[in-house]
């Protein structure tokens, strides 16, 4: 509902008013039903950035989103900090210190185990992730907000808070400090990400951009806001910027048939999704049975499986973006915890 709410809305001040009205209004929604309100608005910003902003906003709006809830997430991040510094007394964090490592100890288990565990199976459907990335995302796992947000949300009546409280910030602190400081040393140490952006993922990366700017510029030369002269004139130019991209990419692919068949497959796999969406859709509309619906999706993974080389890239798409963005939220953490605990 809230993204079709959006779909009717093309103003980015109106749609940030929104979503700020569905992280609250989810919160205290959740609270009247005597549930948590913290995962309620976790849900309700994983729905909304997964798929509202993709089906019912433009990219003017998006852009102005993200910059607004990164700022937000900044803020919010500093609250929390200050808040458990306020309550927390190192006097009592010290004087638990057993439960405190115990705990730490069973945080790392348990994200160990779920990691080796479960990345396996997923390897199964889905892009392989390497054994060095593993590692990567067991230590990674670092605890900050939403950790706070929950222990802080219990009331103070609830028994053992206290101890509940000064156990997270004892989990929080040591995620942040030791695990945050030693990730990048880890990093290298696997020798993943050393290595910057090629000619291929720029030109890539270009491609999409030009594209994007193709649309945009159609939207609003259909929408009758730029004449036409200006119209064709920003198309031509935009058009000599995407041939030349292509250019690029095919002379690229030409000299690289390991990365080409990558390419392949992660298009197939996406026309495949597609397709199952449809077949989904095809069911729920009264088209085809279940039984059908479940035949037309078994013959498209086999179609997959059966024209799509197995290939395992060395490294996840956006490894490098993913590292500096856990490298920087890490460092961002400390500095707060720091400024907390003074």
């Amino acid at each position: 509902m809230f993204s079709r709410l959006t779909q009717r809305i093309d103003d980015p001040e109106v749609e940030i008013a929104l979503t700020t009205i569905l992280a609250y209004g989810s919160y205290l929604l959740a609270q009247s039903l005597h549930l948590s309100g913290v995962i309620a608005t976790v849900a309700a910003g994983l729905m909304i950035g997964n798929f509202g902003m993709r089906t019912g906003m433009s990219w003017r709006t998006r852009i102005a989103l993200w910059s607004f809830w990164e700022y937000a997430s900044f803020l919010i991040n500093s609250v929390l900090f200050l808040l458990i510094g306020l309550q927390v007394r190192l006097g009592g964090l010290l004087h638990i210190w057993r439960a405190a490592v115990l705990s730490i100890a069973a945080v790392l288990a348990a994200r160990l185990l779920t990691v080796y565990g479960l990345v396996p199976f997923s390897n199964l459907f889905s892009t392989k992730i390497p054994l060095r990335w593993q590692h990567v995302l067991v230590w990674g796992g670092m605890r900050g907000a939403l950790s706070l947000a929950l222990v802080l949300s219990i009331g103070n009546n609830f028994p053992y808070r206290d101890q509940l409280l000064n156990l997270t910030f004892g989990v929080v602190a040591f995620t942040i400090v030791v695990q945050g400081i030693t990730l990048k040393p880890l990093i290298r140490l696997l020798g993943i990400g050393e290595s910057n952006d090629d000619d291929y993922s720029r030109s890539r990366v270009r491609q999409v951009a030009i594209a994007s700017a193709i649309a945009e510029l159609e939207g609003i030369a259909n929408r009758q806001l730029i004449s036409r002269p200006v119209h064709q004139r920003l198309r031509n130019e935009l058009d000599a910027r995407l041939n030349s991209a292509n250019t690029a990419i095919d002379s690229i692919l030409g000299d690289n048939q390991d990365r080409l068949s990558d390419e392949f497959r992660v298009a197939r796999a996406r026309l495949s999704n597609a397709e199952k969406g449809a077949i989904e859709q095809a069911m729920n509309d009264g088209w085809v049975s279940a039984n059908t619906a479940s035949k037309l999706i078994e013959e498209v993974d086999l179609n997959l499986t059966s024209h799509v080389p197995a290939i395992e890239s060395p490294v996840p798409p956006n490894a490098q973006r993913l590292i500096e963005t856990w490298i920087d939220e890490a460092e961002r953490r400390a500095w707060f915890l720091f400024e907390a605990t003074r």
